[in-house]
């Protein structure tokens, strides 16, 4: 279960997040395990799909960074380069289990890159 964007937040689609073209940033949620298995370290952030071919923005899957057993909360982050050509860009993340199986709610980040030369804060 999504419980909430760690560091800049996912929605509205329509008012991204400015960032300046070619930065290295990260994304983060906070997800809850509401199964009844816990999630082993073999568990994967993967990216899931895009609007375009540069929504991946060079993200890598990424292991889960403890054992999250069932009821707990995690913090998950996918470390991500902005696109160098100008536009907004959203991409979804998923977890993928042991055996590559995606399961519960995609997990979104949309940016608006910008040309270097404006001022651009990432949280």
């Amino acid at each position: 279960v999504f419980l909430g964007d760690l560091n800049f937040p996912s929605q509205p689609a329509d008012l991204p997040i400015q960032v300046a073209a070619g930065q290295v940033f990260k994304k983060g949620w906070k997800i809850q395990n509401s199964g009844s298995c816990s999630w082993s370290g073999s568990y994967r952030l993967v990216f899931a799909f895009g609007d375009s071919a540069q929504a991946r923005m060079s993200g890598q899957p990424t292991n889960l960074p403890a054992v999250v057993t069932a009821g707990q909360a995690v913090d998950v982050y996918a470390n991500l380069v902005a696109p160098t050509t100008a536009g907004v860009y959203r991409g979804y993340w998923n977890l993928v289990n042991a055996r590559n199986q995606a399961f519960g709610e995609r997990l979104p980040v949309t940016i608006e890159v910008v040309p270097k030369a404006i001022r651009v804060l990432v949280p």
